[in-house]
C-alpha cells in the first residue's frame, strides 16, 4: 500500500468513527492529497475502506499520475448519480460527507440529490486534521521549499540598494524563486482569501491594512490587487519586511526576514531581538502534546512585558490574534497558534511561527517554518533571522 492509499484508509477510518457512510471529495487540493494528481473529478470514499476515483478531465494524465486506482472516466455531473449508486452497491447511506467549507452550494445540492434521504455532514475538519501531520515525503518537499526561501533571502542581501521600488524588488524575488524551483502557485483554503508570493514592502506600506488574514499589510499597485508590492521606494533609514512562501511538489514553506538601509533607529534591532526570543521560546515548545493556545499566550505575555503589545502581530486594524499557522498544501492549515485552539500538537505537524511588530515609525519581524519533533521545532529555512543591515 503506497502513502496515498494509506491516506484514503485513514480517512475511511475517520468516516467510520463519525458514522459517515460515504464521503465525496472534490476540492482540488484534497484530491491531490489523496490521489497525487490534480483533476476535475470526484473521489468517493466509504466507511469500509472502499474508494472510487472518478475523473472528468484530464483522464489520460490522471491515469498516468494517480497513485490510486482505477481511474474511472466520467463526462460530468450527469454521471454522478450512476457512479455513486454503483459504488454503494445497494447500500443505504444515512450521512453524506462533503467539504462544506469549500464546495459551492449548488454542487453540494447536486451531490446530496444523488444520495436521497442522507443528511449532509462536513468532512473538511477530518481531512484537515489528517493533512496536518506530514509524512516523510511531505516533509522533504517542505524542506526543499525552505531551502528556496533561504537562497532568496541571501540573494536579496546582495541585491538591495537605495532607491529600489518595491515592484523592482518583487520582480527580483519572483525571478530568483522560479529559477530555484518554486512552483509559482500558492493555495489558501479560506473563502475569498487570495495571495501572491506573500507580502513585501517598506514600513509605510506594510502598515497599511489589507483583507488578508495576516499581520503584514501592503499597498499593492491598485485597489483591485492590494498585495505583495507597490511603487514605494526603499531608501536610507527604512526597513523592508519580506514575507515569502515557496512551494515544491505542492507543499509550502513560509518565512519572513527584515532588511534595513542604515542608519535606522536602534529600536529596530531592539524590537527584533524580542521577536527572536519569542520565536526561540516557542520553537523549543513545538513538541508533541503542547497546546497551541498556550504558545500564543506565552508570546503575547513576552511582547507585553517588552512594551510591544500594541503593535504585536499587526498595525492598528491589521493586528491579528495568532502567532503561527500550519502550512502544507495550503498556507492556512492546522494547527493554529491562537486562542481557543486547544487540540495538542502531534509529531510531524508543520507550523510557521511569525512574531512581528509595527508602530508609527518602524516595522520588523521574523518567521520560520518548523516541523514538530520531540526535541522541539526543526527549522527548514537555513538563513539567520536577525535584521539584515545594508550599507548605503
Amino acid at each position: 500500500m503506497n502513502p496515498f492509499e494509506e491516506r484514503i484508509q485513514r480517512f475511511s477510518g475517520a468516516l467510520a468513527r463519525e458514522n459517515i457512510g460515504l464521503a465525496v471529495v472534490m476540492q482540488n487540493v484534497d484530491l491531490y492529497y489523496f490521489t497525487g494528481t490534480l483533476v476535475q473529478g470526484l473521489l468517493l470514499v466509504d466507511a469500509r475502506g472502499g474508494h472510487r476515483f472518478c475523473v472528468q478531465k484530464p483522464v489520460t494524465r490522471a491515469s498516468s499520475e494517480s497513485r490510486v486506482g482505477p481511474v474511472v472516466p466520467v463526462k460530468g455531473p450527469r454521471d454522478w448519480p450512476a457512479q455513486i449508486t454503483d459504488f454503494l452497491g445497494g447500500r443505504t447511506v444515512d450521512t453524506l460527507g462533503l467539504e462544506t467549507d469549500v464546495v459551492p452550494y449548488e454542487l453540494a445540492n447536486r451531490l446530496s440529490a444523488c444520495v436521497p434521504g442522507a443528511r449532509v455532514a462536513n468532512v473538511s475538519n477530518a481531512i484537515r486534521r489528517q493533512r496536518a501531520v506530514k509524512d516523510d515525503g511531505e516533509q522533504e518537499s517542505i524542506r526543499r521549499a525552505g531551502g528556496i526561501l533561504a537562497g532568496t533571502f541571501a540573494a536579496l542581501r546582495d541585491f538591495l540598494r537605495p532607491g529600489l521600488r518595491e515592484l523592482e524588488i518583487a520582480a527580483f524575488v519572483e525571478h530568483h524563486m522560479r529559477l530555484a524551483g518554486h512552483q509559482g502557485v500558492m493555495r489558501v483554503r479560506k473563502f475569498n482569501m487570495e495571495l501572491y508570493y506573500g507580502a513585501l514592502g517598506v514600513s509605510a506600506s506594510v502598515r497599511r491594512p489589507t483583507l488578508f488574514d495576516g499581520p503584514v499589510g501592503g499597498t499593492g499597485l491598485y485597489a483591485a490587487a492590494p498585495f505583495f508590492s507597490g511603487n514605494a521606494v526603499f531608501d536610507v533609514g527604512d526597513t523592508l519586511v519580506v514575507d515569502l512562501m515557496a512551494g515544491v511538489e505542492g507543499y509550502l514553506a513560509d518565512g519572513t526576514r527584515t532588511y534595513a538601509l542604515d542608519p535606522v533607529p536602534v529600536a529596530v534591532d531592539e524590537r527584533q531581538a524580542v521577536l527572536l526570543e519569542i520565536e526561540e521560546e516557542v520553537r523549543r515548545r513545538l513538541i508533541p502534546g503542547a497546546v497551541p493556545e498556550t504558545l500564543w499566550q506565552l508570546a503575547l505575555e513576552r511582547a507585553t512585558a517588552a512594551g510591544m503589545a500594541v503593535g504585536f502581530m499587526g498595525y492598528a486594524e491589521n493586528q491579528v490574534r495568532f502567532l503561527g499557522h500550519g502550512v502544507g498544501l495550503e498556507i492556512d492549515e492546522l494547527p493554529v497558534l491562537a486562542p481557543r485552539f486547544t487540540e495538542p500538537l502531534e509529531a510531524n505537524m508543520v507550523v510557521a511561527v511569525e512574531p512581528k511588530y509595527f508602530d508609527d515609525q518602524l516595522a520588523t519581524g521574523v518567521e520560520d517554518t518548523f516541523i514538530v519533533t520531540p526535541a522541539g521545532g526543526e527549522g527548514v529555512i537555513p538563513f539567520p533571522g536577525d535584521v539584515v543591515h545594508l550599507a548605503r
